[in-house]
């Protein structure tokens, strides 16, 4: 019994010290108003100037591309939409291509593919719907699908950007990062690259 009642009074001295608004000399935090900032989707750059900034972060792989190409000035063009491969995208692209590395790809064919992801005029998530719209690629032989897709409740943007997502087209991919919006068009931001449909 003894026992319980120590208890009981180091619980009643307990429970006023942590109570207290001041604990200790410190203060507990006050309340303050959360001030949403959006990220800034549009730059005063173009798409390359943007590919050359991530060059040393996620996107060395598609700058290396673009410049054994000789593409700077496509990344430069007005009025495009540009699908960017990002470091991981472009890694799983050689090693399913069975290419040791960028090195491995001729030049012509490091053209054919930046062309594959290169659309004809400007697609903001924006202009696009549910249902799939057919773009047309800098690349004649290909073809590719845009489309949204509704997310949960949660998420901080309620569709997502997809890639052919049409029957019998390939991978369908998700868009990581929609809408850059750099000087001379838009960029949605890919970490798989999308496989795309033969005209």
């Amino acid at each position: 019994m003894k026992k319980i009642l120590l208890q009981l009074t180091i619980a009643c001295f307990m429970v006023p010290l942590f109570c207290s608004c001041n604990l200790f000399g410190l203060d507990l935090q006050k309340d303050f108003e959360y001030e949403y900032s959006p990220v800034e989707l549009t730059m005063d750059m173009s798409a390359y100037a943007f590919i050359e900034s991530r060059k040393n972060m996620d996107m060395s792989l598609l700058f290396d591309a673009i410049n054994l190409a000789g593409y700077q000035q496509e990344y430069e063009t007005e009025g495009r939409t540009f699908i960017v491969l990002n470091d991981v995208a472009f890694t799983s692209y050689l090693k399913d291509q069975h290419y040791s590395g960028l090195q491995a790809m001729k030049i012509e064919d490091i053209k054919t593919l930046l062309n594959s992801y290169i659309i004809k005029g400007r697609y903001h998530s924006l202009d696009l719907t549910t249902t799939p719209v057919k773009v047309e690629t800098m690349n004649p032989n290909t073809t590719m699908y845009l489309s949204l897709r509704a997310q949960n409740n949660d998420a901080q943007n309620k569709f997502e950007v997809r890639i052919n997502e049409v029957v019998n087209s390939g991978k369908i991919v998700s868009v990581v990062t929609s809408n850059l919006q750099p000087t001379n068009g838009i960029m949605h931001v890919v970490d798989a690259y999308p496989e795309y449909k033969l005209k």
